[in-house]
């Protein structure tokens, strides 16, 4: 039987009519869990003096390396790194302004700053400070972090801002004056949570609120829709049945939609017409895209069988699928990234084994989709739809991104980062293993030119679930601190990720999500297999979902790896369920109260697969306390049993952060500093 801490967790809000008062506590209750074939017994935890004593050890051995490559070396590396990052943020467009999150030093605790669109685009922005957090944090001494900033007019308002607490989920929304840079007193104030707000005019609020238990889904979501004016009277315009996992309200080409979570991944789709929400019958496997003219863009998804996904247009009045028009049907390997919608077009961005294509279709979605752009081994982000045309984002593994104003006929840039890599320092390849069930599994590769077809030390990072794609975008802090000294960087492109579409994503979800682990054990496999690094000189690092990937891997093949880093992982996947966000998971993973599911869930489960008799890799684990989505008893549950085995596990573990861990710049600097002191010096001292 095995041991395991899982936490309980209690919402209790506090709220005083004073808005700068109001706050959400999360109260955690420890307890134990003795698991066998059947969860029995429960025990309040009291003694964590091991939680303290194992961080402070970690930052004993790795705080101060005694490399050459020191600690403090690191942490001014990663320094210059995040502020050439932070130079150039990604940008939020407005409908007569452009806005960014400023975390450049010495405003690591972020300044949200605007400027006139079009003078952006003329490479004249005047840049002014809307929300400046330090000072407000100041101010009314807290910690909070910056969550978003919603006005009617960016010029004189009004404006709603939306802060956390230490980058916790839950946001704190409230009226703010810009021109006093402050609260606004007697305006409007929600209490926290998982909330969206939307303007519906100057004096009328939209919120999916989450203030009370009964509208609250069990993973934490929004289930009720709400209309508050400035008087405080509100009007109830939608609310989900109890089985739901939540919702959103979004404004599509000036058309209100709601949509229900029917789960992770099956949506519900409802238009505001005549005063009221009248249901889209869309397919609940349908991804709503975008408005076009007298209909709607879909993206036609299986969420059960591994085919290629669609866009279809479904005019308004359409009863059922079949009388949709096809826009474009993807291959076997495309995954259609994003799309975009002018008046007169349609931009279609599609990403084909890593090789990116920009599409265009006009003439009412009547002529077939022509390619005006492509790139191989690059990340393109369709940032905005504005008068001039299209803003794409671009980037690459070995560059930091540039800015792009495109139109069917041309492409003009209009910014562009100064963090470059040199190009012939480094080589960027797109690699193949392959899986146990023969499929290839594709791993892009950085590599120092003096290590191209040698062994070198390697770090696979790896997410593998939820669909979520592997990106070729340059990472500035592991570049300065992992490249430049001559490390490897791969992107395992494992089962459960979106790389190639939903079929891939189905490939490594639910009953099959043990293939995922099974995927990144072949990466490092084909690695050492083609000599490019040895078992010695391998690590794993995951965060969240690609922790427990991370961990899953290491526990079925210890000796494949020297050393992991996981950041926030789960690890528990027979009561994963049981708290804070991990209810709307089990679409992805099983439910462990099913027999057969649980049979899935327990052969990858880490902490369910430890063997005392076995020697795993060494594991610095990071997580933090006030993490609301992943319970930081998945991460105390591995260290402890690691440590009671003797096994070389480092553990760090902080107040705030949030499920990032890190949220500040200083916070950022300081964690990358640790990471990447344990990788190195795991990897030498094993070399």
């Amino acid at each position: 039987m095995i041991k395991l801490l899982i936490a309980k967790r209690q919402r209790i809000a506090l709220c005083s009519w004073h808005h700068i008062t109001c706050l959400v506590v999360a109260v955690s209750v420890l307890y134990s869990f003795t698991v066998s074939a059947d969860i029995q017994t429960r025990d309040e935890v009291e003694d964590l003096a091991w939680v303290s004593a194992l961080s402070e050890q970690t930052h004993e051995r790795f705080g101060d390396g005694w490399l050459w490559d020191s600690f403090d070396r690191l942490e001014s590396a990663a320094v210059t790194a995040l502020n050439a990052s932070a130079e150039f943020p990604r940008l939020i467009w407005q409908q007569s302004a452009v806005c960014l999150l400023d975390y450049r030093a010495p405003y690591n605790q972020g300044r949200y700053r605007c400027a006139n669109r079009a003078d952006y685009i003329k490479g004249d922005p005047q840049w002014r400070t809307l929300v400046d957090i330090a000072a407000l944090n100041r101010r009314y001494q807290r910690q909070w972090r910056f969550a978003n900033l919603n006005c009617r007019d960016y010029e004189i308002g009004p404006c709603i801002l939306g802060v956390t607490e230490n980058g916790t989920d839950a946001i704190y929304h409230a009226s703010y004056r810009l021109d006093q840079q402050d609260w606004l007193k007697d305006g409007f104030e929600l209490v926290p949570g998982r909330n969206q707000v939307k303007w519906l005019d100057d004096d009328t609020l939209l919120v999916m609120d989450t203030g009370t238990a009964e509208f609250t889904s069990s993973a934490g979501y929004p289930m009720r829709l709400e209309k508050i004016d400035r008087a405080g009277s509100r009007t109830v315009l939608a609310s989900f049945a109890q089985d739901s996992m939540g919702g959103t309200v979004n404004w599509m080409e000036g058309e209100l939609v709601l949509v229900e979570w029917v789960d992770f991944f099956a949506r519900r789709y409802f238009h505001w017409l005549d005063g009221a929400f009248q249901p889209l019958n869309f397919p609940h496997d349908s991804l709503l895209v975008g408005r076009y003219r007298d209909g709607w863009l879909l993206q036609s998804r299986s969420l059960q069988d591994a085919q290629a996904d669609e866009l279809i247009w479904w005019r308004d009045g359409t009863e059922a699928i079949q009388g949709t028009e096809l826009v474009y049907q993807l291959s076997h390997r495309e995954r259609l990234q994003q799309i975009a919608v002018t008046e007169s077009e349609v931009f279609l961005l599609v990403n084909n084994n890593f090789e990116t294509k920009l599409l265009v279709t006009s003439d009412q979605l009547q002529s077939e989709p022509r390619v005006i752009a492509t790139a191989n081994l690059e990340a393109w982000q369709l940032e905005a739809v504005i008068d001039e045309g299209l803003v794409v984002r671009k980037s690459t593994l070995l560059s930091g991104p540039s800015r792009w104003l495109i139109s069917a006929s041309q492409a003009t840039e209009i910014d562009r980062s100064t963090f470059q890599l040199d190009t012939e320092a480094y080589e960027v390849e797109l690699s193949f293993a392959e899986a146990t069930d023969g499929e290839e599994i594709p791993y892009l590769m950085v590599t120092p030119t003096e290590s191209v077809g040698r062994s070198a030390p390697t770090l696979i990072d790896v997410y593998g679930g939820f669909g979520v794609s592997v990106a070729a975008v340059n990472n500035a802090v592991a570049s300065k601190l992992w490249l430049e000294r001559g490390g490897r960087l791969v992107f395992a492109a494992v089962r459960g990720g979106g790389e190639y579409g939903r079929w891939w994503h189905r490939a490594g979800q639910r009953e099959y999500k043990n293939q995922t682990v099974d995927d990144l054990v072949s990466v490092a496999s084909s690695l050492t297999d083609r000599g490019l690094s040895s078992a010695k000189q391998l690590a794993y690092r995951g965060a969240s979902n690609g922790g427990l990937v991370a961990a899953a891997a290491a526990i079925r093949a210890p000796r494949k790896v020297a050393a992991v880093v996981l950041e926030a992982p789960l690890t528990d996947m027979m009561n994963y369920h049981r708290s804070l966000s991990g209810p709307s998971w089990m679409v992805e993973y099983g439910n462990p109260e099913i027999p057969a599911e649980r049979e899935w869930l327990l052969q990858y489960s880490p902490i369910h697969n430890i063997q005392a008799d076995e020697s795993y890799p060494s594991i610095l684990l990071l997580a933090a306390q006030n993490d609301d989505r992943v319970d930081i008893a998945h991460s105390r549950g591995l260290a402890e049993r690691l440590a009671a085995l003797g096994q070389p596990i480092y553990y760090d573990e902080r107040a705030t952060g949030g499920h990032s861990i890190a949220v500040t710049g200083d916070d950022i600097v300081a964690k990358e500093a640790l990471v990447f002191n344990f990788l190195w010096e795991t990897l030498l001292d094993e070399e």
